[in-house]
């Protein structure tokens, strides 16, 4: 889950129109991202660097869930692992108005990338 009021471009009055008038943040505060299949191939679940998978799931934005597919990579760094996930998002799709400027559009289909590192301890598995 991620709450929306957290995502921030750099630039005040555009995180403020973003999150006011195009993610409607006051009605929905935050966006979720469900996977339908999490196991890794490999007898333990801590994925050796470079392991890369695509797993089907399920977006929900701006009070709309949709299936989207999630290119997934892994690095381990010591005793941590780095999980980068990508995936495609119309905004369309979720009735999210497309943002224009002096001539400028926002393309309908984004491109998310979301980055998490945990403890490598956190995704052992006894081998069976």
């Amino acid at each position: 889950m991620l709450d929306l009021d957290t995502l921030a471009t750099g630039i005040g009055m555009r995180d403020q129109h973003m999150k006011e008038k195009y993610l409607e943040i006051a009605k929905f505060k935050s966006a979720v991202l469900r996977l339908k299949q999490i196991e890794l191939p490999g007898a333990v679940f801590v994925p050796a660097s470079g392991t890369k998978v695509t797993r089907e799931g399920w977006l929900t934005l701006h009070g709309i869930e949709k299936p989207v597919q999630v290119e997934m990579s892994f690095e381990r760094n010591g005793e941590r692992v780095k999980c980068v996930s990508k995936f495609k998002v119309k905004l369309s799709d979720h009735e999210i108005a497309i943002p224009s400027f002096s001539g400028i559009t926002v393309a309908n289909e984004v491109d998310i990338v979301a980055e998490t590192s945990v403890p490598a301890a956190l995704l052992e598995a006894e081998e069976k």
